[in-house]
């Protein structure tokens, strides 16, 4: 059952022991991570094994958000592919902004469209690589060949 309105940071207690202190954390993260799937509709996405330099950017980011749950969320991931994170994400992997996905499509925004709640409408929100633009850019260079070669 997902705990719903559980407080981000709760009231400090004095834990019993260590195994006292990891059990509440896990339980807490495990229900962070139910939320998420359940809210975007993914699960074990994770399991990928080609998405290091990814898991940095989303790692880096969520330090700025402030969720200790999240970033202990990316840190399990990478503990269990057994990726070291020290090193940073390659070149490809620089953030270029932010992707947005709503009902109307994606947009690119240079800056985090959740701050002025410009996001507020958004099903999904993250991080754009320059891999992935490079990608993006690549796939359209494709379409537009083929276009061409029709004509």
């Amino acid at each position: 059952m997902l705990q719903q309105n559980r407080p981000l940071f709760p009231e400090p207690t004095k834990p019993v022991s260590t195994d006292d202190l990891v059990d509440r954390f896990a339980a807490a993260l495990k229900d962070k991570l139910r939320t998420a799937e359940a809210k975007y509709g993914r699960n074990n996405d994770w399991l990928e094994t080609d998405w290091r330099d990814e898991l940095i950017a989303h790692l880096q980011h969520h330090i700025t958000k402030g969720d200790p749950r999240d970033v202990a969320a990316y840190c399990a991931f990478a503990w269990h592919h057994g990726w070291s994170l020290s090193g940073g994400p390659s070149p490809d992997s620089a953030h270029l902004g932010w992707l947005m996905e709503t009902d109307d499509g994606t947009e690119w925004i240079e800056s985090d469209p959740r701050h002025g709640g410009e996001g507020q409408h958004a099903k999904n929100i993250r991080p754009l690589t320059l891999q992935e633009a490079k990608n993006e850019m690549l796939a359209a260079w494709a379409v537009r060949s083929e276009l061409e070669a029709r004509s």
